[in-house]
């Protein structure tokens, strides 16, 4: 077990995703039991208990210095889920970039696969052409088209399609606002739902935290053991997984209210200043508001096909509707022809 802990934290270290790790490890029923497992000091041999620090309480593990950068990462990783300012080093790459869709497009060419399509740039030559700035199938590229035969799509192109398909048919009030009143019903019975599970855990949970303090005492009156040791270790991890679901229940509980009491006048001013900011001149905001609700651009024949959810505004402009978790619901679609 130690060691698929300790190649766990490895693959995390050298940057590899919850996913991958839990591909290799299987820690864990799920990757959502991985959230936890990283924010535990344990493995550096250290422990906080009941408020207090106890260093050196088992072998380490890993060094503190992989600990610490891991904590860095998950406290960017919550700025971003809360759509604050995100250190870019540890933000993905589409949102350094300068192009408006770059990290959404996708070729959907070879059917049932999906590839990454990439910004290129080819020179212009003097008194014939300017710069030709394009999206490319990594994976037609890479095979030198055996693989996938999609033909390079033109970003000017593209993004002035896709901004026009948003504003006829997406950043619309007829649009929205039935939109707004299934989510809301959705949210409805999905946090009830969620909490009725989080009462079971919670119970669980309490049995758990109470076997921990047994050991606990247990190890201040006869001393550090190797058996006490396994079992801290056992109800730790069984205390790591309920805290995982606990914390994926908890996201779901939201108030629903939230979404059914926005009035047609407020969704109109919404609608209208997302439309603004994506005719300005300002490409940065642009950018920023399709990345907050389109999931991805999928290019196919001449065809694009985009996948969108509700579109929450920028904190800037509504900040009281950007913790509101909207995993689990399916993308709607919306079709332009390139």
């Amino acid at each position: 077990m130690w060691e698929r802990c300790y190649l766990a934290w490895q693959m995390r270290h050298e940057g590899a995703s919850y996913g991958e790790i839990h591909k290799t490890t299987r820690l864990f029923k799920n990757v959502n039991g991985y959230d936890t497992f990283f924010s535990n000091r344990i493995y550096t041999g250290d422990i906080v208990y009941g408020g207090k620090l106890y260093k050196e309480f088992v072998p380490a593990l890993i060094p503190h210095e992989w600990f610490e950068a891991e904590q860095k990462r998950q406290a960017e990783n919550a700025k971003k889920h809360k759509g604050r300012q995100v250190d870019r080093n540890y933000e993905p790459r589409r949102v350094g970039s300068k192009y408006l869709l770059s990290g959404l497009v996708v070729c959907g060419h070879v059917d049932g696969e999906e590839h990454p399509m990439n910004v290129e740039s080819i020179p212009g030559k003097k008194g014939k052409r300017g710069n030709y700035t394009f999206f490319i199938c990594s994976t037609m590229k890479n095979s030198r088209g055996q693989a996938c035969e999609a033909k390079r799509i033109s970003t000017k192109a593209l993004d002035q399609t896709v901004i026009e398909n948003l504003l006829a048919h997406v950043l619309t009030i007829e649009n929205l606002r039935p939109l707004a009143k299934n989510i809301a019903q959705s949210l409805e019975e999905r946090s009830s739902d969620a909490g009725t599970r989080i009462a079971a855990i919670e119970d669980k949970l309490a049995e758990v935290k109470k076997s921990l303090e047994n050991i606990m005492d247990a190890i201040e009156n006869m001393g550090y053991a190797k058996h006490l040791q396994q079992r801290y270790d056992e109800r730790r991890r069984e205390e790591e997984e309920l805290l995982s679901e606990l914390a994926v229940l908890e996201d779901l509980q939201v108030d629903p209210g939230h979404i059914a009491q926005i009035s047609d006048e407020a969704l109109e001013g919404w609608i209208c200043y997302m439309r603004e900011a994506l005719e300005g001149e300002d490409k940065a905001l642009a950018r920023r508001i399709i990345q907050q609700f389109v999931a991805k651009i999928v290019i196919n024949e001449g065809t694009g096909t985009l996948y969108y959810t509700f579109p929450f505004p920028d904190d800037s402009y509504m900040p009281s509707f950007c913790d509101l978790d909207l995993r689990g619901f399916e993308p709607l679609t919306s079709t332009v022809r390139l």
